[in-house]
């Protein structure tokens, strides 16, 4: 059984960051898992798949053909396997492990979902093959939300931005760098990788980097991918900026996406200056109440701050309730949230990204 192509119809958004394509012969004789694996795996468009039954023919497309992966069952691997044109060979552990299996292959758990057997390649070639990037694309946009004003719901601002950018076909990534986040209410965190793990990695080549990345997003809808956060708040505090540079230029040149929507601190450190310097927009998020308005005025006070990067700046004014900011700035609105009493942050996020509250989102892609 042989099997190659792969189908035009699934999603673009579940491989919305990685930019380059992965060559995988599948081997197993077991052509009932066969069919289920290709069906599935084949639907990724950063795979391009072959699938065989018979090891004489597995043995002779090894000899011809160059693959990046093999990922084989015990039952069909040979010792006398021609594997020098193959960049890593990854085992399908099922029961048990053949005793003619080299023990340097790493495995995948065969049985499992093929999710995320998907992941676990991406995974496991991020650390041991040479890649090349694909042709890029234009840079994503950087949008940055950031307030000097602690609780006035920037997070919920940001999410209610990247949801809206999503629904409008957007492909769109959340990147949330507090040291204590919030979006819990909203995005599930079910997932082992996450951005500290991610961190661990930004020493290796982009590429491996793109491609540990890809396996690791989680998913809301088909257009909005974030990452689990960091495990501990010392996580964040031991990123350098080195580090953030390396991971925002990442974002934005390597990764088959369109926004990333940055939830900032509520500080003002060398990270949330590097932030301002890379990203194309930056959002003040206000709260029109009498602590956020001497908050603001002392940040507007700081003028090296606004000469630098007021041209980036535009204002949201959230927790609106009919009555005008008496702010005095000269730094453009470009919309309004209104408070509103009762349901809990996910439901609050899902609602407002399906009004016309969420228009400003949209004008940030053009303004």
């Amino acid at each position: 059984m042989r099997k190659t192509g792969r189908k035009e119809a699934f999603a673009a958004a579940k491989v919305m960051v990685i930019n380059m394509l992965l060559k995988i012969a599948v081997a197993d004789t077991d052509q009932s898992y066969l069919e289920r694996l290709s069906d599935v795996l084949g639907e990724y468009d950063d795979l391009s798949l072959s699938v065989y039954s018979d090891p004489e023919i597995l043995h002779s497309e090894l000899m011809s053909s160059r693959f990046d992966v093999l990922l084989i069952d015990p039952s069909i691997y040979s010792g006398q396997l021609p594997t020098e044109r193959v960049g890593v060979v990854i085992v399908l552990a099922g029961d048990g492990r053949a005793t003619s299996l080299p023990t340097d292959f790493p495995e995948i758990r065969k049985y499992q979902r093929i999710s995320r057997i998907h992941s676990q390649i991406l995974e496991i070639c991020s650390e041991r093959l040479e890649l090349t990037s694909a042709p890029g694309k234009n840079n994503a946009r950087l949008i940055a939300f950031w307030s000097p004003v602690g609780g006035c719901g920037k997070t919920t601002a940001s999410l209610i931005a990247a949801t809206r950018l999503a629904a409008a076909g957007r492909r769109t990534f959340y990147l949330n760098l507090e040291s204590f986040p919030s979006d819990g209410s909203y995005l599930s965190e079910d997932s082992q990788n996450s951005l500290s793990t991610l961190l661990e990695r930004l020493g290796q080549k982009r590429e491996q980097v793109v491609m540990y990345l890809s396996g690791a997003l989680l998913y809301k809808g088909d257009n909005l991918c974030y990452l689990k956060h960091f495990d501990s708040p010392n996580d964040y505090i031991a990123l350098g900026v080195d580090e953030l540079s390396t991971l925002l230029d990442i974002l934005k040149k390597s990764c088959a996406i369109d926004v990333v929507i940055i939830d900032t601190q509520s500080c003002f450190d060398d990270k949330v200056k590097l932030i301002f310097d890379k990203s194309d927009r930056v959002v003040l998020v206000e709260k029109p109440d009498a602590v956020s308005k001497l908050k603001y005025e002392k940040f507007q006070a700081q003028s090296y701050i606004i000469n630098e990067y007021g041209v980036k700046f535009r204002r949201l004014c959230n927790f609106y309730n009919s009555r005008p900011s008496d702010l005095e700035t000269t730094i453009k609105e470009i919309g309004r949230i209104g408070v509103v009493a009762g349901p809990d942050g996910g439901s609050l996020i899902a609602s407002k990204a399906g009004s016309s509250e969420s228009d400003f989102a949209l004008s940030l892609l053009n303004d």
